[in-house]
């Protein structure tokens, strides 16, 4: 800390880059890094500066006056950026956050709301974007879908754009690259059909290379845009059926209400993946258990009126509902916002629907007691 002054800029962005990388969020230390750097920000190259704001983005806190140094020295930068560093400045800046926080190199700010200037940086990126569109490697064009998705930025022309480059691209795309894409274009609700067409292929061509999270994200993604593909999400039961261990609270939710929303059925995901959700409800958010409550009872709905159900695969998905609830109920109802409207209709219209069914379960009366008494 005493001779950060000693640092050049490739010595300060490495310090930074350490810290980011063993997640240590040293406000002393970045505070005394920025404030040896802004003199000397002017000497960065485009590299050091787009790896100080990844670090920054990283530690969470890229924000107040670190913020907008990196925002004016890129602004002076726009026809010299490489598409590595254009990927890489709107990961960072779509992690800056909503507003600048107060800071202790800026104790004017305090209790001020700013604009999100990170945001508006993004829009300022997209002339660039648009100039580099052939040069960018997949690597670059899901996280810049991904980015502009999580910033919430709508500028249509520039992502469909990037998605036009990215069909002839997706063979050499990582699948986690496959699952941003995904999932940002979902998120913004574009339906690109050239592209959604050539990743359902190339997802199940590649189903056995996906982790679960990733087979999760893009049945998330498909069913948010209303696209069935049984050869699809064939592909992601069989494999998340035998993966079921390996997703996240996230995962197990999006993945359940993915299924449930197309009301596609597959026995052996439905069966792994809901016990999966009932081992680990106690992990759930509210709104994740309200996904898997919906997935399930949905699809207990619509097997029930389908021509060909069995008896036992009807009793074995209404035992599963119902174990479901009976181990979330308690869990919902202590994380649960009053004010998550839809949260609370999708689990307590599910509870109420199983309480009536199976009215000695108590942990189901009460919690559709509390339901009545809240609305």
């Amino acid at each position: 800390l005493q001779r950060v002054r000693e640092f050049d800029a490739q010595g300060l962005t490495n310090l930074a880059q350490s810290l980011a990388k063993l997640d240590m969020p040293n406000d002393a230390m970045l505070t005394a890094l920025l404030q040896e750097a802004a003199p000397k920000i002017s000497g960065f190259s485009n590299q050091e500066l787009a790896m100080l704001a990844w670090a920054l983005a990283r530690l969470q806190r890229f924000q107040g006056a670190g913020l907008r140094m990196v925002v004016k020295e890129t602004r002076q930068r726009l026809r010299d950026l490489t598409p590595q560093d254009v990927s890489v400045l709107v990961w960072s800046f779509a992690r800056s956050g909503s507003k600048e926080e107060n800071t202790a190199e800026d104790p004017g700010v305090r209790g001020k709301k700013d604009p999100n200037i990170g945001a508006s940086m993004l829009k300022t990126l997209t002339e660039t974007i648009m100039r580099l569109i052939p040069e960018l490697t997949p690597q670059d064009l899901s996280t810049i879908i991904w980015g502009y998705a999580t910033a919430g930025i709508e500028c249509p022309d520039m992502i469909e754009a990037v998605a036009d480059e990215s069909v002839g691209k997706v063979a050499t795309f990582a699948p986690q690259d496959m699952a941003n894409v995904a999932w940002g274009l979902a998120k913004m609700g574009l339906l690109h059909e050239e592209l959604f067409q050539v990743l359902s292929k190339d997802f199940v061509r590649r189903v056995q290379e996906c982790q679960a999270q990733h087979l999760s994200i893009a049945a998330w993604s498909f069913a948010k845009l209303g696209l069935a593909s049984p050869k699809l999400f064939g592909a992601i039961g069989q494999a998340l059926a035998q993966q079921a261990q390996q997703l996240d609270p996230q995962g197990v939710g999006n993945s359940l209400w993915a299924f449930g929303v197309l009301c596609f059925w597959h026995e052996p995901f439905v069966q792994a993946v809901g016990r999966r959700a009932i081992t680990s409800a106690a992990d759930l958010t509210a709104q994740e258990m309200a996904n898997v409550s919906f997935g399930l009872r949905t699809l207990l709905c619509w097997r029930r009126q389908s021509k060909d159900p069995t008896a036992a695969e009807v009793s074995s998905l209404e035992m599963l509902l119902l174990d479901f609830l009976e181990a979330a109920s308690n869990s919902f109802c202590r994380k649960a916002d009053h004010r998550e409207g839809a949260s609370w209709t999708d689990f307590a219209n599910a509870a109420k629907a199983a309480a009536e069914e199976s009215p000695d379960v108590d942990a189901l009366k009460e919690l559709e007691a509390r339901f009545r008494r809240l609305h």
